[in-house]
């Protein structure tokens, strides 16, 4: 439902603005990172947790991405690809919660945080699994993304509060698929649909850089850098109208709120 590229993207845009990101896919149950950049599911996180590799070993470059399907042209038409790193999902685990929840996943992101100035997080569905709150505990911040126009205000406000209670940073809110003549209707909550067949990514399908942010690598980075940030971001597996989420608490961060009109936020 739009999770994945939207951090994609953002992990992009923070690279173009001269910082050193980092992209994890910590969605163990369906990964999808890697299809994306044309790169091998493994080796990647699961396999450093498991104690096989350095997480070093696992970290995926540009020259990494130039061996797959991401060929050199369109890397060269795409600026921030050099400074930014990908840590694929690795080898699929029995209990993908054990692997979030371990000390060696902390230990991963202690000491990525020292090489980075940003860490991004595409993590599962908050609702259908609980490994999005055992995560999202440790990151800095929770960028939540929906699909506007396809839940009640009730599941939003529930999703808030059960992040909350495990004192998660909420920091902002990626509305998905806006439309403007999107009314109040209420869907009927369809976890099921995460678990279903997973969707074909094109090979020739490469990542688009926005019109607005194209030119921008070569300008200084932003004012207020955040050495060793972690950024979660988690998916609603379903959505809700976009014009809801401010009068439930949610703020956007100075620093995002040079790109909101990129992510159409209000």
């Amino acid at each position: 439902e739009g999770k994945t590229v939207s951090v994609i993207n953002l992990a992009l845009i923070m690279a173009q603005a001269g910082n050193k990101v980092l992209l994890v896919d910590a969605d163990l149950r369906k990964p999808l990172v890697h299809k994306y950049y044309g790169l091998p599911i493994d080796p990647g996180l699961t396999d450093f947790v498991l104690g096989n590799y350095h997480w070093n070993e696992v970290t995926n470059t540009i020259s990494d991405i130039m061996l797959g399907e991401f060929g050199i042209d369109d890397i060269l038409k795409t600026p921030g690809m050099d400074t930014l790193h990908i840590v694929t999902a690795g080898t699929k685990p029995p209990n993908p919660s054990e692997i979030l929840s371990s000390t060696r996943f902390r230990q991963f992101l202690k000491e990525a945080s020292k090489d980075y100035n940003f860490i991004f997080i595409d993590a599962p569905p908050v609702l259908p699994v609980a490994d999005a709150s055992d995560i999202a505990t440790l990151a800095d911040g929770v960028i939540l993304v929906y699909m506007v126009g396809k839940i009640g205000r009730g599941v939003l406000k529930r999703v808030k509060t059960n992040l909350e209670n495990v004192d998660a940073k909420l920091t902002g809110v990626i509305l998905n698929k806006v439309k403007s003549n999107a009314g109040p209707e209420y869907y009927q909550y369809h976890s099921y649909y995460y678990y279903g067949n997973e969707p074909e990514v094109k090979k020739d399908k490469k990542i688009k850089t926005s019109k607005s942010h194209k030119n921008k690598s070569n300008k200084p980075a932003h004012k207020r850098k955040i050495a060793g940030s972690i950024m979660l971001v988690i998916l609603l597996s379903v959505g809700l109208l976009g014009f809801f989420w401010q009068d439930m608490g949610f703020t956007i961060p100075d620093w995002l709120a040079s790109y909101k009109n990129f992510f159409h936020f209000n």
